[in-house]
């Protein structure tokens, strides 16, 4: 039976410090955003790793990452009047980590949507109906066109690209984050017209090898996420175990090829009982978390039923039926970081130590280890020193 060494929780933090440190263009420090907790020396590693994993990036950085995206979005608009003579209806949104708050890193990307505000798709706002005479796949490929050759002349350091089929992408030059640009229109769904509510609304996403667009509902995605989020029974958790597992992807030495979007939904569809845990013992969250993507992997019915947040895509279908290894590789990262830092509860509470589990070398694939380790986090009291 293969063995499994205990993670070095020291280069795990280090990681963690560099994706929440902001160095200038000399690469000179200039702010690293960690807790309190961080630089205390009587808290064990493991437990500042997984506390500090699912902590949130500072607003301030969030902020800032808004206020770039700007910088694109005004270039973006001086391309659109520039090339069209007048003012072109465009409005911005975004869609994405940074708007949930489950991004993981100061510099992190963002997709800005750039929204074509003259026609959209769907239920009718008037009536009678008035149809668009204008063409718009023309339209929004010269769209795409005019703001292709604005971002290439003005962020003339910078590397864009214009060979993704559904966004163009930015980053380097003087800009700190990657912005990904995504060309749409509007699409009025029945619940939008029926209640213009905003996050009803959906969008069409423009495809520019297809030269045709397709349907989505970043929106509702966002309003779901932090509604289930911010309820009484998950306390904040949900966002907790989407960062903490993305910390822990980030982490690994395995390729682990599963997107943030579907981390995104495999928690969502954990069931609130299982986020109603206290802010102090926030560490019974990795034990639950580890069960739930148990029955992911283990119950293909189960599976083959979740949905995203937004109600709108099945999770597992027969096209991404690989993504079932993916996860396995992820709940053996996390299942790593159970037995390690049920080792470290241990040692802090030795009354914790009923059945000694074999120090070192954890075997996770021996299910009996594996089990006392979710009783030890299950049972383990707050650690009294943490500060948030």
């Amino acid at each position: 039976m293969a063995s499994v060494k205990r993670k070095n929780y020291n280069q795990l933090l280090t990681n963690i410090r560099n994706r929440r440190t902001e160095y200038d263009s000399n690469g000179r420090l200039e702010n690293s955003i960690l807790t309190q907790s961080f630089e205390k020396a009587d808290i064990p590693e493991t437990i500042k790793y997984v506390y500090e994993s699912m902590e949130s990036v500072d607003n301030d950085y969030t902020k800032k990452t808004y206020e770039e995206a700007e910088r694109v979005q005004s270039q973006i608009t001086a391309g659109l009047i520039s090339a069209k003579g007048v003012i072109q209806d465009v409005i911005y949104d975004y869609q994405g980590s940074v708007p949930t708050d489950t991004h993981i890193k100061i510099h992190s990307d963002l997709d800005i949507l750039v929204i074509h505000d003259v026609f959209y798709h769907g239920v009718s706002l008037t009536s009678p109906f008035i149809p668009y005479t204008g063409d718009p796949i023309k339209e929004m490929k010269e769209m795409r066109t005019n703001i292709y050759n604005r971002l290439t002349s003005t962020f003339y350091k910078a590397k864009v690209r214009n060979d993704k089929a559904k966004a163009i992408q930015i980053s380097g030059g003087s800009l700190k984050r990657k912005f990904d640009i995504l060309v749409c229109s509007r699409y009025n769904t029945l619940e939008y017209v029926s209640s213009r509510q905003d996050h009803l609304r959906a969008i069409k996403l423009y495809d520019n090898e297809l030269e045709d667009f397709q349907e989505d509902h970043p929106f509702y995605h966002i309003y779901k996420v932090n509604e289930k989020n911010n309820s009484l029974k998950v306390r904040g958790n949900l966002k907790r175990m989407i960062r903490l597992l993305k910390n822990i992807k980030a982490d690994s030495n395995l390729n682990i090829e599963i997107s943030s979007f579907l981390i995104t939904s495999i928690m969502y569809n954990m069931d609130e009982q299982y986020y109603n845990v206290d802010n102090i013992r926030l560490h019974q969250l990795l034990v639950n978390a580890s069960l739930h993507l148990t029955k992911i992997l283990e119950q293909e019915a189960f599976r083959k039923s979740l949905i995203s947040p937004n109600g709108k895509e099945l999770l597992f279908t027969s096209k991404n039926q690989t993504v079932v290894l993916e996860i396995i590789k992820l709940k053996r990262e996390l299942d790593i970081t159970i037995a390690d830092l049920a080792d470290d509860f241990k040692e802090v509470y030795p009354f914790l130590d009923k059945q000694e589990l074999q120090k070192g070398d954890i075997l996770i694939e021996n299910n009996a280890n594996l089990n006392e380790s979710y009783k030890v986090l299950n049972q383990a009291p707050y650690f009294y020193s943490l500060t948030y």
